[in-house]
Order: C-alpha cells, then structure tokens, then sequence
C-alpha cells in the first residue's frame, strides 16, 4: 500500500498503484471460479460458475442483488457470454460436473430481468472464448467432452441459428478474448503446453490474423476486458500449478504488448471473472470476482470481489494529451496542492467509486483540499480549453 510515488499521470489506463483496488462486497453465490459476467445497459451481472445457482447484479456501491435462477436452471461453469444490443447470451458449459457438458443458449432481457432459451449452439462445449461483433455473437475452442477443439460458431439473434465458421488457428483450452474497435482479439490458452498467440478475427473474410505473441509467461485461465483503445491480459495459471497476477497492456495500434506494473490484489486468479462497469455511462471501472489458486497444485477458490478503478485517458487538446501536474503528490491530509496548468480553472473532485465529492474553481492553481479524507482521487480539471485529468493522493 505504499509506493505512492510510482503513480505517474500519462494516458495509460493502469496509472495508479494498489490503492486503486477496494475490495467490495465477497460475491454472494460463495466460493468459487469460472463464472460467467457481461455488462448491459450499464448495469453489470455476474452467474453461474461451479457452484451458484443464480444470477447477481452487482451495484454501484459494490453491493450485490440476487435476481433469481440463472440460465439453464442450474450450475454451469466455464460457460460462454456475450451481449448485443439490450441482451446478453449465455451458452454452453459444464452443468453441476465438468463432465456433464451443455449446449444450450439462454436470452437475458436487460429490461425485464427474464430468460429465454433459444436455438442451441452446434455442439455441446465449455472452456473456451466468446465475443460479439456486428450485431453477432461468436464462441470457439474449448473441450468438447474428449478432446480440446478448435471449432468456431457465429450466431445471430434476428434469425436465432448459428453459422459454422473458420476454426481458430489452434485447439485450445481457456484462452481469452476481448474487443476493442468491433474487432476481436483472441490471446494464450492452453493446447498440448501453454501457448503465446494472438489472433485477431476479421469478420469481413471469416479469417484468422495472427498478431503480435503475448512475451509474458504462458498462461490459460486469465482474464481479458478492453477498456478504451486497448486489451489487457491480467492473471491466470499455467501447468495447474503456478498462479500469475501480472497485468498485460495490448495496444491496438502498435501491435505491441507492456507489462503495466500493476498486479491482481490476490493470488486467485485463475478462472476468475471480470466485466467493466459503467461510471457516467462509461467503462469507469472493473470488477474481479471469484477465481481459483493452484499454488503447490492445491485447488483453492475465493468468493471475494474487487472493484479497480483505473485512471481515466486525458482528454486531448488537438493533437496534444493534457494531462496537468498536481504537486505535492502524495499530499498530507489536512494540506492543499497546487495545479500546474493553465489558469483560471474549475475542478471536480471524485472519490474511488466515482462519487463527487468536491467542487471548485482556482484563479491562482491554489486548491485546498483539506476537507477530504486520506485516499486516492480523480480531479476534472476545466480551464476554458479543454477538460483534463489528474489523480491525487492523500496519506
């Protein structure tokens, strides 16, 4: 919890330090790994897994509903999920034993908080990846019963049937995927060993692209999200017997990977969920929930959720990112900070959760802030130009 000063203010998403995770409410359908998770209409839903039984909505306040039954009417682990539109879809998994594998799709109304079973996938199947683009859903790989497959399957909602497609490159256990741009990205799991690859979908042409190979230790399990213009690939296992907790940064336009510095604040990181949540109609934050340790080959699962919250990207000025200085930074509870930009300047102040929790405006970049609590914090800056911001630290 120290270790203020790497906290450095650039465009990247994970500029904070571990002060930026909270531990929220633990998930209430107890320990456990391989749920599924989808965020629609702004609001964000966590289900299934090894042992749950229903579907929960986690709020904003880091506490959790309990909306009933999920899909299918029972357990169903390493199941696929995807949304389009005001819907989301869960299909596939392993229903109460991971020999007992499913292939039924289930609708989600966001509206009306119902299910409703349509078309079943092509093949029953758990383990694998799943994303939608262009108003379809897409699942591929994953174990099929006997054999880790490479099959890949569209479906589309308006018709309720589903397209054989191109395979992925490679047959696969637990990879990941993400989409930034309506374009997929699909990275690691695991074949006969652990693997690096990369791929991008190109819906255009039904065809595989291979990018850039993931340089950090190989992995299955982990967990991948976009927020932005970029993916990242955080946690996961390898050899089911070694937990990572590193997160990776991809960006799309270099086609280049960086370790961010930034690690998962536990060691149950394999099979573990995650969705980005809304702050103000956008992806502000993410939520962690459940996952499973296999340190010393033990099987370990966690009912904990975390809640980061990362930095927001600087609003641009032109060609130019602004992103203003705030000094001193860390500041001792009860100081003020100065604000090295242009003048004069209004402010907002927003705690970890995204609330307001102060306002104001500097002619001279004097700003007190001893009214606020020891914590970290996102300050909106508007000097007439432009919007920027910056975080703060108060110890």
């Amino acid at each position: 919890m120290k270790k203020f000063a790497t906290l450095v203010f650039l465009l990247s998403l994970f500029s904070g330090a571990r002060s930026q995770w909270v531990e929220t409410a633990a998930f209430p359908g107890g320990s456990t790994d391989g749920c599924y998770s989808f965020t629609l209409n702004n609001e964000t839903y966590v289900g299934g897994g090894l042992l749950p039984h229903k579907l929960y909505q986690y709020k904003p306040d880091g506490s959790w509903t309990s909306l009933g039954t999920a899909a299918g009417g029972g357990e169903r682990g390493w199941a696929f999920a995807f949304t389009i539109g005001n819907k989301a879809y869960v299909c596939g998994g392993a229903n109460g034993d991971p020999s007992n594998l499913t292939k039924d799709l289930w609708e989600f109304d966001g509206t009306t908080k119902t299910w409703t079973q349509r078309a079943d996938m092509p093949a029953k199947r758990d383990g694998g990846f799943a994303f939608s683009v262009g108003g379809k859903g897409y699942v591929g790989c994953g174990f099929d019963g006997t054999y880790m497959v490479s099959n890949f399957y569209s479906y589309d909602p308006q018709s309720d049937k589903w397209e054989t497609r191109t395979p992925y490159p490679e047959s696969l256990l637990f990879p990941s995927a993400f989409v930034v741009n309506d374009k997929a990205y699909v990275v690691g799991g695991a074949g006969a060993s652990e693997t690096a690859s990369l791929y991008t979908y190109e819906t255009y042409n039904d065809s595989w692209t291979k990018l850039a190979d993931f340089p950090g230790e190989l992995r299955q399990a982990a967990t991948a999200f976009a927020i932005g213009n970029a993916g990242y690939y955080a946690g996961g296992m390898q050899g089911y017997t070694t937990n990572f907790r590193d997160i990776w940064k991809y960006d799309i336009a270099t086609n280049t990977w960086s370790n961010t510095g930034m690690e998962l604040p536990n060691e149950y990181s394999a099979w573990q969920t995650a969705t980005a949540g809304p702050i103000n109609d956008s992806p502000g934050w993410v939520v962690f929930v459940g996952g499973a340790s296999l340190s010393g080959g033990e099987l370990k699962m966690t009912a904990k959720s975390f809640r980061f919250t990362p930095s927001q990207a600087s609003v641009t000025d032109g060609n130019h990112v602004r992103h203003p200085a705030v000094y001193p930074n860390p500041v001792a509870r009860g100081e003020s900070f100065t604000y090295a930009g242009n003048l004069p300047v209004t402010f907002k102040v927003t705690d970890i959760l995204g609330r307001e929790v102060s306002q104001g405006a500097s002619e001279d970049g004097h700003i007190d802030c001893s009214g606020l609590a020891a914590g970290c914090y996102m300050i909106l800056f508007n000097d007439g130009i432009g919007a920027s911001t910056s975080h703060l630290v108060i110890r």
